[in-house]
């Protein structure tokens, strides 16, 4: 699922990821952000990180001033659910319809306190485990951003390796990138590279 983002009244202006995978949360965030960029050439952003002191204090700051030449804001809250969770829950319900004001949020659960909050979120997506047979074309998707050739059994290989680990994954992959020659990577090619148990 990819988001389409739109700026209409009445629409809630938080998004909300969360599951366990955080390789591919950061890379939906990632998406999400790049599109409202293009969407709004002056957008001003903001990065938190809530478990640093100060950190709340300086998002609402940043979310009340509204300065001469923004146009709009985003939020990129990180560790959200480390603070307060009534006083974050009354920020997010104090900007939920803000036309101005988009936050995202990132985590890996959904606590049951925000429930209310979050369900009233324009865009809510849950980054569910892959089967085994999407972990396998996610694996190939990857090499080929890379340049990296796997046959079927090194697909396969990896997918018991790294067994929904995409960080260690794209470690590996990153590696490889490094230090393979050009051509098709075999089971006995990884297993020269890395130990592998």
């Amino acid at each position: 699922m990819e988001f389409f983002v739109i700026n209409v009244k009445n629409y809630n202006m938080l998004m909300f990821l969360y599951g366990k995978d955080s390789y591919r949360r950061q890379k939906k965030a990632a998406t999400i952000i790049e599109e409202y960029r293009k969407k709004y050439s002056d957008l001003s952003l903001g990065y938190f990180d809530l478990a640093n002191d100060g950190e709340f204090s300086r998002l609402k700051e940043f979310s009340s001033q509204m300065l001469i030449f923004d146009n709009k804001k985003m939020a990129v809250l990180k560790n959200a659910f480390e603070i307060d969770l009534n006083g974050l829950k009354e920020f997010l319900k104090k900007y939920l319809k803000s036309e101005d004001l988009t936050v995202l949020i990132s985590e890996e659960n959904s606590p049951a306190e925000l429930k209310s909050v979050l369900n009233k979120a324009f865009s809510s997506e849950k980054i569910e485990p892959l089967t085994d047979e999407e972990w396998r074309f996610f694996i190939q998707k990857e090499a080929k951003q890379k340049d990296i050739q796997l046959s079927s059994q090194s697909v396969y290989f990896l997918s018991r390796i790294f067994k929904n680990d995409a960080w260690g994954l794209i470690n590996e992959l990153n590696k490889i990138s490094l230090v393979t020659k050009k051509g098709l990577i075999e089971p006995a090619d990884l297993d020269k590279m890395g130990i592998y148990s």
